[in-house]
């Protein structure tokens, strides 16, 4: 069931080896080519619109103090660990913000067929249309995010598009990235949640803190030299992506993601080898592998494979090489203690050098001043 030794390590990857995408010309990295705009029907049958990659999205502005911060709750409730949200709420008001939290957000158990996607959907909606809000913080991961997002009609995500503002989570939350991105233009940002901001290391607390009040994204200093390449050659294009579970799971789905010339982030946690390898399976019969520029893995927490299989960064290879697009790791985003403020939707750029440096690049700011 779970080798995989013989289809990956027959395709020629040597490990900790970057590999070249070049086809005929090694001196020059190529840069993949701008797709222009069209609108299609996905798997599901929904007609969405895909973007001509040099168009800007509408971004939120950054805070300042005495702005409010709505905090909601699109996946699983707190449960057990409501007391970390009262902990965070204490940190943001301690760093001069206001905190308006949703019902479903303070729930510690909820009643999932019996209406809770519903209210979390009109809670969601209210957040993002209500100006004094300035910035949308998600209660955690989990479990939910589709069947909120199934909850909200068209004219919700007008509303929402109408109302841009910094919207921060990860995990879980990577259908509603798709589609505030996709479907409503919107600039947001995968970073850390009000139960797990507190919890990451200290680059996770001051990415969140000078994040939510800046403008300009960057990846921090100390962990430039931990990006690596991994299949070599350049690219640019509109950042997208998030968890790899929920890019497979939404394939088929109202929430897919399009990708059209964009740079794919992916990352992870938990999954065996043999597991990766299927939901990258996935997103290269599906298309989507084809439709990026490039690919920006970030963090495969507590992901290993059994002995005998395939390594984790040789899966990543594989498909990267597969695929035929630059491709760089590293990045310091994801289930891990690292987990900084990146930007979704910013236009970026991507360098997987022969020599085995990776770089990534922002080209523009993720929220006005």
């Amino acid at each position: 069931m779970k080798k995989l030794a013989v289809s990956l390590l027959s395709f020629g990857i040597i490990l900790g080896a970057a590999v070249s995408a070049e086809a005929a010309d090694k001196d020059e990295m190529p840069v993949y080519e701008q797709v222009q705009s069209k609108t299609l029907e996905n798997s599901h049958g929904k007609v969405v619109n895909q973007e001509d990659s040099c168009l800007s999205r509408k971004k939120g502005t950054c805070l300042r103090k005495g702005d409010c911060i709505g905090v909601v709750a699109p996946a699983s409730t707190a449960g057990e660990n409501i007391d970390e949200l009262w902990k965070t709420v204490k940190f943001l008001k301690g760093l001069g913000y206001k905190v308006k939290i949703s019902k479903a957000a303070k729930t510690a158990d909820a009643d999932f067929y019996g209406g809770h996607y519903k209210r979390c959907a009109e809670e969601f909606k209210k957040m993002f249309s209500d100006d004094n809000i300035k910035a949308i913080v998600c209660l955690r991961g989990g479990y939910g995010s589709m069947c909120m997002l199934d909850e909200l009609k068209e004219e919700d995500f007008d509303i929402i598009s109408r109302h841009p503002k910094l919207f921060i989570g990860y995990s879980d939350i990577t259908a509603v990235h798709n589609v505030l991105g996709e479907r409503c233009g919107l600039v947001t940002i995968h970073g850390p949640m009000m139960l797990s901001v507190l919890k990451g290391s200290y680059l996770t607390l001051d990415e969140f803190e000078k994040g939510i009040r800046g403008t300009t994204a960057r990846v921090p200093e100390m962990e430039k030299k931990n990006i690596a390449a991994v299949y070599t050659g350049a690219a640019e294009g509109r950042l997208v992506g998030g968890n790899l579970s929920m890019l497979a799971a939404t394939c088929g789905t109202p929430y897919e993601l399009n990708g059209d010339g964009g740079i794919l982030f992916i990352e992870e946690i938990g999954e065996d080898g043999y597991r990766i390898d299927r939901m990258l399976r996935q997103l290269y019969e599906n298309g989507l592998l084809s439709r990026v520029r490039g690919i920006a893995y970030g963090s495969f927490t507590d992901c290993s494979s059994e002995p005998g299989e395939p390594k984790i960064e040789e899966i990543l290879a594989y498909y990267a090489k597969l695929a035929g697009k630059p491709a760089i790791r590293g990045i310091p985003a994801g289930h891990g203690d690292k987990n900084m403020f990146l930007p979704l939707g910013v236009r970026v750029k991507i360098h997987a050098d022969e020599s085995g440096e990776g770089v990534l690049e922002f080209l523009e700011d993720y929220a006005k001043k």
